[in-house]
């Protein structure tokens, strides 16, 4: 009874991933349409914040951001993680496709077409660097975001982590997904880049938490080591009682 409790929450709680892996996805798809639809370039960079902002604040599973807590010991583990990458997928996909049915494709058709030939023309090593400082501004938001404790600063730092990487033209996995699908040009190099893309993107995850576990690590050495030095020498305690028996024969053999 008790395992097959176990088994259905365990689907229950991939369920509930998949759903939010899907959501992640769309809202993300929405959201980069203005980064080819707006023009100037930085403006909609900053709207494509908007679905960040929309993940962030409904507690979205969006791969990217999932990368940002592998080394916690509740961050998601490697079935969980592909269960994202492929809701993510579903959602950016549906996106795109939607969109090429509506007044917009004429507009940001192209726009898609032409972020998707950069990146089908660009080198393995070039998709994964940029993949990497993507998700190390994504982490820095993130990061922001989780543990600041005013509302503005949260905001902030998460909108601001967001159109840096937009604007400089580093690689999202999740948007990469999006522009090949609105382009409809998947396939095997497609597939490519956004594999290297995400790659890159767990790389510059783990960056920052490895970075930071490691500084506490060194903190913690001269700590213990200042405890060690400076605790308080044991004092003798009272003499027990063999010690006494000892010390009162040896006076009346003196004797």
């Amino acid at each position: 009874m008790r395992e097959e409790e176990e088994r259905q929450g365990g689907f229950a709680q991939y369920a509930a991933l998949a759903a939010d892996s899907v959501l992640a996805g769309v809202a993300l798809g929405i959201a980069c349409t203005a980064n080819v639809a707006v023009q100037p370039t930085a403006l909609g960079a900053f709207l494509f914040s908007v679905g960040m902002f929309t993940i962030a604040s409904c507690d979205l599973a969006l791969f990217t951001g999932k990368l940002c807590f592998l080394l916690e010991r509740r961050g998601a583990r490697l079935p969980g993680l592909l269960l994202c990458w492929t809701g993510n997928l579903l959602g950016a996909f549906a996106v795109g496709f939607a969109l090429r049915l509506t007044r917009l494709a004429p507009v940001i058709v192209p726009q898609a077409e032409l972020l998707c030939r950069q990146r089908l023309d660009d080198k393995g090593i070039s998709i994964f660097l940029l993949g990497v400082f993507c998700n190390f501004l994504i982490c820095m938001g993130v990061q922001n975001y989780r543990h600041k404790t005013d509302v503005l600063g949260r905001y902030v730092g998460l909108f601001l982590s967001v159109t840096v990487f937009v604007s400089c033209g580093y690689e999202q996995s999740v948007a990469d997904m999006y522009y090949f699908s609105l382009a409809s040009l998947w396939g095997m190099d497609a597939l490519r880049v956004v594999l290297l893309a995400s790659l890159g993107n767990l790389a510059g995850g783990l960056l920052m938490p490895a970075a930071a576990a490691w500084k506490r690590r060194l903190m913690q050495k001269p700590r213990r080591a200042a405890a060690s030095e400076g605790a308080p020498a044991q004092r003798p305690g009272p003499p027990g009682p063999t010690i006494e028996r000892e010390r009162a024969f040896t006076s009346k053999r003196e004797e």
